[in-house]
């Protein structure tokens, strides 16, 4: 799980996990991998740890074939910035994607290049007859990005749409109607960045999905079915079925129904998170408390008590008397 120290973040525990997902990743050419768990398990701090190591795997990398792009809906995404339109999840993605292209591309190229290089990757659909959609989800994840005045002022990309015309083509009602064809222009804007840059995989992440909503899922069950046979792609995706979260029966039912569909129908990949063993918990309490339990059934009494649930053994590692 992930600690603060001096020197920032330091996760322990869940190494099967982690090298498991990640080496799905670098030896697939394409991957679904569903993550899914009861309250406080650790799949967020799990989902931290695998976009930390990715995005670190492309510092001063050259072997771009072993990199990854990636872009992460996390939970500050999900708790801060609930979503208004069943296609807000997919903008973030794509803007942290974006984001961070240009931040690994500034390591060998100047920022301008790098601006460049991406405005190609989408300005011809962009501007093709009828595309005022494709021009609101760019104008949408440009701004998420930190990026809306320099494409605007490069290229004058959205001169001929006004601001409220963007968003009411980004309003439910408009993507709901004309589904296929925004799930068509996602396809079309990461086909062209995979052609811009071809020996990169691109890695997108939804975590906390459980806060989006059901158009949200919806979408993304359409979204999952085109974009995967595209190879170099891997969606990771995380959400809770228990009943704790969830006032309402038919909400919980409704990602339960998600999960059985990505398994069965999408041929997803499922791994169920499982408390965290003894031994962790003991690096855990060194690590967090700099002291260490002198004996393992110590150790095998706590796991028992708190069954792994790092939310659990975070609250009992920062009050418990003992270990003060």
């Amino acid at each position: 799980m992930a600690l603060d120290d001096a020197a920032g973040k330091v996760f322990v525990g869940r190494d099967k996990e982690i090298n498991d997902i990640l080496g799905r990743l670098r030896q697939n050419n394409s991957t679904r991998t569903l993550l899914v768990g009861e309250s406080g398990i650790g799949k967020s701090a799990l989902l931290d740890e695998i976009y930390r190591r990715l995005t670190e795997d492309n510092e001063g990398q050259t072997d771009q074939e072993n990199t990854a792009f990636v872009g992460y809906y996390d939970k500050s995404s999900s708790l801060e910035a609930p979503s208004q339109s069943s296609i807000e999840p997919f903008n973030i993605v794509l803007a942290s994607l974006i984001k961070g292209v240009i931040h690994s591309q500034q390591l060998d190229e100047r920022l301008d290049t790098t601006i460049n290089r991406i405005q190609r990757a989408i300005m011809g659909f962009a501007k093709e007859e009828g595309a005022k959609m494709a021009e609101a989800i760019i104008q949408d994840v440009a701004k998420k990005a930190g990026l809306e005045q320099t494409f605007k002022v490069a290229k004058g990309l959205w001169s001929r749409f006004k601001a409220e015309k963007s968003s009411l083509m980004l309003a439910e009602e408009t993507v709901a109607k004309y589904r296929d064809q925004v799930i068509m222009t996602y396809l079309d804007i990461f086909r062209s960045l995979a052609r811009e840059f071809e020996k990169r995989r691109f890695v997108l992440i939804f975590d906390q999905f459980e806060h989006v909503g059901k158009p949200s899922t919806d979408f993304f069950l359409n979204f999952v079915k085109y974009i995967m046979p595209q190879e170099r792609f891997h969606i990771i995706v995380s959400f809770r079925t228990d009943d704790i979260t969830w006032n309402d029966p038919s909400v919980r039912n409704a990602y339960e129904e998600l999960e059985q569909k990505l398994i069965n129908d999408l041929d997803t990949e499922k791994v169920s998170l499982e408390g965290i063993s003894p031994e962790d918990i003991g690096n855990w309490i060194r690590m967090d408390r700099g002291i260490s339990l002198p004996l393992v059934p110590d150790l095998e009494r706590i796991r028992e008590n708190s069954a792994g649930l790092p939310l659990l053994l975070n609250e009992w590692i920062k009050t418990s008397e003992k270990l003060n």
